[in-house]
């Protein structure tokens, strides 16, 4: 988190085996002005007012702390960081990366 460097960025393979599966993908990166592969770049304004299904963060940006998450029903978040608080977010949200609370 925090440059500009996509090179070796889990986000591309993620990005890519969404879309091989079929999934419309849109891409969210406050550091980026373009994005390679078949994503579309939005910004974190105008994804916030996309219709999403799902939501998987692989980068933790400071920016997604402001993002409406419950402003979206029924949405799916794959967290891969384990930095949202799930009780906060009225969505599904998995954890990846965080142990579970007993």
């Amino acid at each position: 988190a925090g440059v500009e460097e996509t090179r070796f960025s889990p986000a591309l393979t993620v990005l890519e085996l969404l879309s091989d599966f079929g999934a419309e993908t849109l891409a969210v990166d406050p550091l980026l002005d373009d994005i390679d592969g078949d994503a579309e770049l939005l910004s974190q304004e105008a994804a916030a007012a996309s219709d999403l299904d799902a939501v998987v963060l692989v980068t933790p940006h400071e920016a997604f702390e402001t993002f409406p998450w419950n402003d979206h029903d029924d949405l799916v978040i794959v967290d891969t960081r384990g930095v949202l608080d799930p009780d906060t977010i009225e969505g599904r949200v998995v954890t990846i990366g965080r142990a579970m609370e007993e």
